[in-house]
């Protein structure tokens, strides 16, 4: 698994006065910069960035073009929102034009869909059935979604999706390798439904640095140096702050019990300068919030 470290681009959580919409092309509707392409379609509405019922093209919510560097290969949203009777939750990546973006929707039978939009045409690159999480009318749920690329041909779509009333999460799913050209570096980033009206409450946008890879179960070769070094992914959703832990082995795999903890390794990096040339290690990292919830 590719390890990136993430930095924090952009997050609202819409906490405003009730506004009503605007035109199209304006900031009218949402403030704080946010485009309402289509027009007539977003507002603030208790605390919430709101849409009425309503499809993909063109009603999309989007962020500044210029908020995310075009040389960038991976590009990373959060976006919660509150569950209603049906209807599906978009957020969009990589936003060239009205017709050129990534968009992963999830609805309300807990389907997520990942798609590539090249000149107003879709195709689908991942289409999932979402587990360990259930779902509840009423309960707020956050999307977890990031494309990643080697910014010449390849690009990866991955989501996980989380109950955050209920504090579950999904398993991790990832697209079969997208091969756009006109989607390989970043692009501007947004919101979209379809279906019943929404409620997002929250949305961040990051922009990552490929810093490694680390494979759950794998082994790591130890470096000339004798020194390995790993990035954790900061906690996400649950309830903060977060406790970490790295563990490592010479086994075939980091199993997260007492005796290959590593002592003191509390924090998103590993440092490991004890490690023995010409030795091969696993490490496991794991991560668990104030309700004790891993």
């Amino acid at each position: 698994m590719a390890v990136y470290t993430w930095t924090q681009v952009f997050t609202d959580n819409f906490t405003r006065a009730n506004t009503t919409v605007g035109a199209a092309g304006t900031t009218t509707g949402l403030g704080n910069n946010w485009t309402d392409f289509g027009g007539s379609v977003w507002s603030i509405t208790a605390n919430a960035a709101s849409a009425p019922s309503t499809g993909f093209a063109g009603h999309e919510a989007v962020r500044p073009l210029s908020e995310t560097p075009q040389t960038n290969p991976n590009q990373r949203i959060v976006y919660r929102f509150v569950a209603t009777a049906s209807g599906m939750w978009v957020g969009a990546l990589r936003i060239q034009t009205t017709g050129d973006y990534y968009y992963i929707g999830l609805d309300n039978n807990l389907a997520l869909n990942m798609y590539t939009v090249v000149n107003g045409n879709a195709s689908n690159v991942g289409g999932f059935t979402m587990t360990g999480i259930a779902y509840t009318v009423g309960s707020t749920y956050e999307v977890d979604v990031s494309a990643t690329g080697d910014g010449t041909t390849n690009t990866t779509l991955t989501a996980v999706v989380r109950n955050i009333t209920a504090a579950t999460t999904s398993q991790t799913v990832t697209s079969t390798p997208d091969t756009k050209a006109q989607l390989i570096f970043g692009g501007a980033v947004g919101l979209s439904v379809n279906g019943n009206s929404v409620a997002f409450t929250l949305f961040t946008s990051y922009t990552g640095v490929l810093v490694g890879a680390l494979t759950p179960g794998g082994i790591k070769p130890v470096t000339t140096a004798g020194v390995i070094t790993l990035n954790g992914q900061s906690g996400q959703g649950g309830t903060g702050p977060y406790a970490y832990q790295w563990y490592r082995t010479t086994t075939a795999d980091a199993q997260t019990i007492a005796g290959n903890l590593v002592t003191g390794a509390t924090g998103l990096v590993l440092t490991d300068s004890t490690a023995t040339p010409g030795t091969r290690y696993a490490y496991a990292f794991t991560t668990v919030d104030s309700a004790a919830t891993p």
